[in-house]
């Protein structure tokens, strides 16, 4: 019997599941999810965020997906890959032997070396626990303004969002615009100027530069 191990349980990894149980009927398949949650649609992320849909919505499969393919689930994260001796380690300190391992981590959000960004109140928007985790903040304390640092797509989503939900947001960006990764300078200021205007006239001034080469870009 062969022994499947999968790291990591996104998109990549749940559809590698499905594919080798079809091929493998028989085979031992063990996913070690380091999030510890079902496996969920993260571009939906945005619309819980919003309220449109509820958290039970959000999961990509049913609740009794990895009872039907049998797979087995491990809540916890790989910290090491032995190919010599084809084990992997968890972070408890579990060892998990496989004949054929898949690694589908994906990424992280990785948070900058700036003082106070591991105080209350300071979020990455990655994962599910990260905007349940901003969600019962901004419920928690009632918030009134958000500042949302990074001009990129889930910057100026998360940006959105906010809005949305009542705040005054800004949004600081590294570089000159917004998107800079999509679009040239004429798509960008057109994206900008809509939201500069989706909450009324907004006083517009010289970009002005901040602390380590980032600038105030949009207020909304």
């Amino acid at each position: 019997m062969t022994r499947h191990v999968i790291i990591g349980l996104g998109v990549a990894g749940a559809e590698a599941a499905e594919e080798i149980r079809r091929r493998d009927p028989d085979g031992e398949i063990t996913i070690l999810n380091g999030e510890g949650t079902p496996f969920y649609f993260r571009p939906a992320l945005s619309w819980l965020l919003k309220g449109r849909i509820t958290g039970d919505e959000v999961n990509a499969r049913p609740l009794d997906w990895t009872q039907r393919r049998n797979l087995t689930i491990i809540s916890e994260k790989a910290v090491c890959v032995d190919t010599e001796t084809k084990t992997v380690s968890t972070e408890s300190g579990r060892q998990i032997g496989y004949d054929k391992l898949l690694v589908t981590a994906g990424a992280q959000a990785v948070k900058p070396s700036w003082t106070g960004v591991d105080l209350r109140g300071v979020f990455t928007y990655r994962t599910l626990g990260d905007t349940l985790a901003m969600a019962e903040h901004v419920e928690k304390v009632n918030a009134k303004n958000a500042v949302v640092v990074g001009g990129g797509i889930l910057g100026v989503e998360l940006a959105e969002i906010f809005h949305h939900m009542g705040l005054a947001v800004t949004l600081i960006v590294r570089e000159a615009r917004i998107l800079s990764l999509l679009f040239d300078e004429t798509a960008s200021s057109i994206v900008a100027r809509r939201m500069e205007s989706s909450n009324g006239p907004v006083a517009k001034s010289p970009l002005k530069q901040l602390k380590n080469n980032c600038y105030i870009n949009i207020t909304i």
